[in-house]
């Protein structure tokens, strides 16, 4: 028997250990199903990539700082190991067919280069998913513990489809912001919401959230002010944004509001069984001893209605990663009811040290 000092000593490397094994399982979804990362990248990028600058701008910043003979270097090795048996695997490269651009000779240091920044991203995101967690349910380590795995295998799901270098810097802000905003650590909270803003426009679902929750549960001085200052953040970014590329061709010419809703409805009456069971089975996992999870947690719900209205009236039908800045809320509260069905919670060795 392990003594149990040493049992919950082990527990968080033991789980560092899972979520560098699950990271990479989502990377390597992610590569492929990012078309490896080109979305911002190929050619002149249109609204709305281009209002999305942040980790293209971090990934810019990298290269400019490597030497030329390190590149070369790296890219001899990278294209001996693009050609091997298991990087063909992991690239989903079919032999038979020509290179996509972007693992070509010429471009696969940038293209690595690119996925390096976004693993990086998708660790931040991890860590940052264990600490609101961990604040949020603070009574047992088994909460954070496993949140980060729930959340990886739910995205994982979607990114085969479609997914985008800023998905994982979006979920991360989506979680800072909800960590701030939770602390009331509003200085932290406003940095966070700008740099959110340049990741991606879903900032707006924070500035939103702050403005319904917060209405009440802050004295009226306090409110306007803290109200009027983040909209400040996110109006003058998105307007800054909005004037330097007003150059850009929108990617959306002719689409209209309800037309975008119209296509979504269709989209969705097509679905088949399985679907209907796993969206029965989602909001049972969400809702479970609902009562029994913490307020500002169900609060965060506000995030979930948000996002999905925003989704039906303006994204692609079935693209599903657009619902990635609630879904850090939805995967905890999923945890919550994981936990507790588990009653692990009630174990010693997930107790708080």
């Amino acid at each position: 028997m392990i003594p149990l000092p040493l049992l919950q000593r082990l527990l968080l490397p033991v789980f560092i250990v899972i979520y560098a094994f699950l990271s990479l399982y989502v990377m390597a979804v992610f590569v492929p199903g990012s078309g490896y990362g080109i979305n911002n990248n190929a050619g002149i990028p249109r609204p709305p990539l281009v209002y999305r600058p942040l980790v293209p701008l971090i990934t810019k910043e990298v290269r400019a700082m490597i030497p030329d003979s390190s590149v070369e270097s790296a890219t001899a090795w990278l294209i001996e190991w693009r050609d091997s048996y298991n990087g063909n695997r992991i690239l989903r490269i079919n032999p038979a067919r020509p290179l996509h651009f972007a693992i070509d000779n010429g471009h696969i240091f940038d293209t690595m280069l690119r996925m390096l920044v976004v693993y990086a991203t998708l660790v931040a995101f991890i860590w940052m998913m264990y600490r609101l967690t961990a604040e949020l349910l603070p009574q047992s380590r088994a909460y954070a513990l496993l949140a980060p795995v729930v959340v990886m295998l739910h995205a994982s799901s979607y990114l085969w489809r479609a997914a985008y270098t800023y998905d994982f810097a979006e979920m991360f802000f989506s979680c800072a912001c909800f960590y701030f905003l939770y602390r009331r650590e509003w200085a932290a909270y406003m940095v966070c919401l700008g740099f959110a803003t340049f990741a991606k426009e879903t900032a707006v679902f924070s500035a939103l959230f702050f403005t319904i929750w917060f209405y009440h549960d802050l004295p009226r001085r306090q409110y306007f002010k803290l109200m009027l200052g983040q909209w400040a953040v996110y109006i003058g970014i998105e307007g800054f944004l909005d004037y330097i590329y007003s150059d850009r061709v929108p990617i959306y010419n002719g689409v209209t509001y309800m037309g975008q809703v119209k296509e979504n409805f269709l989209h969705m009456i097509n679905y088949d069984y399985l679907v209907f069971l796993a969206t029965l089975v989602t909001g049972m996992l969400l809702t479970y001893k609902w009562q029994e999870k913490p307020l500002f947690l169900r609060a965060g719900m506000w995030l979930v209605v948000m996002n999905v209205a925003a989704f039906i009236a303006v994204c692609h039908p079935g693209e599903y990663r657009d619902l990635f800045w609630c879904l850090p809320i939805v995967s905890i509260l999923m945890t919550h009811t994981l936990v507790r069905v588990a009653e692990a919670d009630k174990m010693e060795m997930f107790a708080p040290v």
